[in-house]
């Protein structure tokens, strides 16, 4: 899409190229798919480098380790629901199930939910933290039972369940249009920030230091005027 569309006109695209019902479903999925991607892709640039995490710890260390905590949890989240089921008794639910109902082909139809199975497959290790850590408090996660480890989150299986739901949407696309072309996730400007980001605190815990040396210099030379 070009940069300088709307939100609405890249709607009216998707509606335009997949149809009312599921261009509206797949503009919705997009951004969400978008949104997991570039907070995936801010947290790692975030804390990429040990002088990276050197410099968070020291202007905010306490912070610092929250944002990077919500942050994962917000993509374990975000990819959960993607791969929900389309409807749960009566909760019906926007995942990428639901865009099933509205793919007449049945040949694309039978290779988008495979394509759905696979990262649903991907994000079942992410979903048990979903359910028993961040939606839900389990009791034997909650009290450290010993009989129960929640395995961690690995950062490779997190890469691999973004690159299954992002597969989802590029082949339903190409599927539709018969056009097959490279997606950008991560906006550029949400890796610019990051990077403006830590410059800032680099220079600013750079002058708080040079701020403090002028201070106790002063100081000392207080110290001595009195003295003498």
């Amino acid at each position: 899409m070009p940069r300088h569309m709307s939100s609405q006109d890249v709607k009216k695209n998707f509606v335009k190229t997949f149809g009312p019902e599921l261009g509206e479903k797949y503009y919705v999925l997009h951004n969400q798919v978008i949104i997991v991607h570039m907070n995936w892709a801010m947290i790692g640039e975030l804390v990429k480098s040990e002088e990276q995490r050197s410099l968070l710890k020291s202007t905010g260390g306490y912070f610092f380790t929250e944002v990077h905590r919500v942050f994962v949890n917000d993509v374990t989240l975000r990819l959960s629901r993607l791969t929900d089921p389309a409807k749960q008794g009566r909760q019906k639910n926007l995942s990428l199930y639901a865009l099933l109902d509205d793919i007449s082909d049945p040949a694309l139809k039978s290779k988008i939910k495979n394509l759905i199975d696979e990262a649903k497959d991907k994000i079942a290790p992410l979903k048990e933290h979903r359910h028993k850590r961040i939606a839900h408090f389990d009791f034997s996660v909650a009290l450290n039972n010993p009989n129960f480890t929640l395995q961690p989150i690995r950062n490779e299986s997190v890469d691999e369940a973004l690159s299954a739901v992002g597969e989802v949407l590029v082949q339903l696309r190409a599927g539709i249009t018969d056009v097959s072309r490279q997606q950008v996730w991560v906006p550029i400007g949400a890796i610019e920030d990051i990077k403006e980001l830590l410059f800032y605190l680099e220079a600013g815990l750079s002058e708080g230091k040079s701020y403090g040396k002028k201070l106790l210099s002063r100081r000392q030379e207080t110290g001595q005027s009195t003295q003498d």
